[in-house]
């Protein structure tokens, strides 16, 4: 083919900074590979020393590769392929400022209407593309009519804006006859699996909420997520009627990102196999000032693998053989490794501790994990009514960076024993119940039950950042050890938001200042000050050895002189307000309200058996977490 060149587009759809977005459509009739085996280009505006461009590679996967301001080539393809000598509608989706994740992150494809995931995810594409000066050319990949396109298009639309599913799925003729749930699902060696994520898409581009039936369905992908959409509802048939299972530890079962209105109703969600090594304790003998006990780990459970035991954190406990709660004074016994357990075989071991327990009392060995049930990011109004989650490698579920009404009726339970088990899981969770950390707005916490969790029922909190440096009375530097949570900080803030600085160690608040600019500054790369290095050693840690700075300059002089090593608590990063009620909190491995977090009310709940205090309300070092606590109503 011959490649059409629009003029006068040097400076558009550039996509080289934070803010800017296309959407590419058309339908195409694309000849396949031919002899050559060669990549044919649909669009590009490609120097091969900047810019971008759009294409289908020999084997079908759409593309788009684009040239960093770094100096490097970075691509992304679609899991699905298109069919030679068919007429199919593709669209590709650019936003520079969309959320990471492998069903939307910065860019996007869809095939026929209906969003078609990343080979790999791709993260906040910001300002990252390096502009080229250069028309955008239509049918190759750049200039010289190269890559050229290989067969016919046909109804070809640029938009500098990134077009909704909706609109799409509009676009490509609303493809399809109404989405029938039983069409995506089926058996697979012997598990009933379901196409959620398919089904959901679906749904969503025709204007449907999606309605799950009654029964166990296994996910058949490693967690789908709910990505750029708004005012959508997944349902189910009754918490105790459907339940969705992930077999993966390590990503979330459902992650809704960059959303609005999204709304989970009659469900449940269950990590499968539950994360625990579980066992028994069948001998006891004395060992100096410790205790070494025999065990024998339950049937049905993770076993006691090498895998596993490098995987295992510091939430482990006793647990009673009575009646299957925390042993009271000395349940939790810290972490575990290859210094206090040994492993005999896969079902087998010996634990060296100086906690007390007995022979029949249980232990739990839980295996950490970096996914959960629910993950909730960047998105507004999220309400759960009636949702349970019955286990999981850590949080049930966590809300970050989010904002809007969010509102919980959940149930927090330890799951039905696994096929070949006859024991009972031990926890219900491997850490939190829910983690609402960074995120403003409302909470609402109603009726909630959440039990038998590796840590905390509810942890509300943001984390504060030090002081590294006191440049004037009214500007100051800080220092923190993760660069995305520092950005994202840095863009919830506004001019006008309150500061509270405190005194390091004893935590002091200090008089309130207000916001006049904040900026990120990137790596941190002088020498950490020793009386921040001095705060770990003192109480055991070790210092963070990569931080990352922000400049903070103040409406107006500061009244009380602050330090270097002292915190700073931006309030916009708790929520507005939040009421816990009609709610019970039980069994817990740790607190069951930890609030670190200001203008909170708590009310008729039932807080009953947690190992460490059933509210806490104030800080928790050296996590430097929860400097913001005031105006409480319990």
């Amino acid at each position: 083919g011959t490649m059409l060149v629009l003029p006068d587009s040097t400076n558009r759809f550039a996509l080289s900074e934070t803010g800017h977005a296309m959407t590419l459509s058309a339908w195409i009739k694309w000849d396949g590979p031919g002899q050559s085996n060669l990549t044919r280009g649909i669009a590009g505006k490609w120097t091969g020393n900047a810019g971008w461009f759009y294409a289908i590679k020999p084997d079908g996967q759409l593309a788009f590769t684009l040239r960093t301001t770094t100096d490097s080539t970075w691509f992304r393809e679609s899991v699905a392929t298109l069919t030679a000598n068919q007429w199919t509608h593709v669209t590709l989706v650019v936003d520079t400022t969309a959320t990471d994740g492998t069903t939307r992150g910065g860019i996007q494809f869809y095939i026929n209407g209906i969003m078609s995931p990343l080979s790999q995810g791709f993260g906040n594409m910001d300002d990252i593309v390096a502009q080229a000066s250069t028309d955008v050319v239509i049918g190759a990949n750049f200039s010289s009519n190269g890559q050229a396109f290989s067969g016919a298009m046909d109804d070809l639309r640029i938009y500098d804006s990134a077009l909704s599913p909706k609109a799409i799925y509009t676009l490509a003729g609303s493809p399809g006859d109404p989405l029938d749930i039983n069409d995506y699902i089926y058996t697979d060696a012997g598990k009933q699996m379901i196409a959620l994520r398919d089904a959901l898409y679906l749904a969503y581009a025709q204007g449907n909420e999606l309605i799950l039936p009654a029964g166990t369905f296994n996910l058949d992908t490693a967690g789908v997520g709910l990505n750029n959409i708004q005012a959508f509802t997944i349902r189910g048939a009754g918490m105790d009627d459907t339940t969705l299972v992930l077999d993966h530890m390590d990503v979330s079962a459902l992650t809704i990102n960059g959303s609005d209105q999204i709304t989970l109703k009659d469900f449940s969600i269950l990590v499968n196999p539950i994360p625990i090594v579980q066992a028994t304790i069948t001998n006891k003998t004395a060992n100096g000032s410790q205790w070494i006990y025999d065990f024998t780990t339950h049937a049905g459970y993770p076993q006691l693998t090498t895998q596993n035991m490098a995987k295992f954190h510091g939430c482990s406990c006793f647990f009673s053989g009575v009646d299957g709660k925390l042993l009271p004074d000395h349940g939790w016994f810290g972490a575990v490794g290859g210094s206090n357990v040994l492993r005999i075989d896969d079902t087998h071991g010996q634990l060296l501790s100086a906690a007390t327990a007995t022979v029949g009392d249980k232990l739990a060995l839980p295996i950490r994990g970096y996914g959960f049930p629910l993950m909730v990011k960047q998105s507004s109004t999220t309400r759960l009514e009636d949702i349970a989650f019955l286990s999981s490698s850590s949080l049930a579920v966590t809300f970050r960076y989010c904002s809007g009404d969010n509102y919980l009726r959940a149930t927090i339970k330890r799951a039905p024993k696994p096929v070949g088990a006859t024991e009972d899981p031990l926890f219900s969770t491997n850490a939190d119940g829910l983690n609402y950390i960074l995120s403003s707005g409302t909470l609402t916490l109603d009726q909630c039950n959440f039990g038998y969790m590796g840590d905390d029922g509810v942890n509300i909190s943001a984390p504060a950042v030090t002081v590294s440096e006191v440049i004037s009375n009214t500007q100051v530097r800080v220092i923190f050890d993760d660069a995305t949570d520092l950005q994202r900080m840095v863009q919830m803030s506004e001019v006008g938001d309150v500061l509270r600085p405190l005194t390091f160690g004893t935590f002091t608040p200090r008089n309130e200042l207000q916001l006049a600019s904040i900026t990120y500054d990137g790596t941190f790369a002088g020498a950490l000050p020793t009386s921040i290095s001095t705060h770990y050693s003192e109480v055991g840690a070790t210092a963070p050895t990569t931080w990352y700075q922000a400049t903070l300059t103040f409406s107006e002089p500061t009244v009380d002189t602050i330090h270097v090593g002292d915190v700073i608590a931006l309030r916009w990063c708790y929520p507005d307000s939040y009421i816990i009620k009609n709610s019970t909190f039980h069994n817990t491995r740790a607190r069951g309200l930890l609030l670190m977090a200001p203008d909170g009310v708590v009310d008729n709940n039932v807080i009953d058996y947690t190992y460490l205090p059933g509210i806490l309300m104030g800080g928790e070092y050296p996590f430097g977490y929860g400097d913001y606590v005031r105006n409480m109503t319990v």
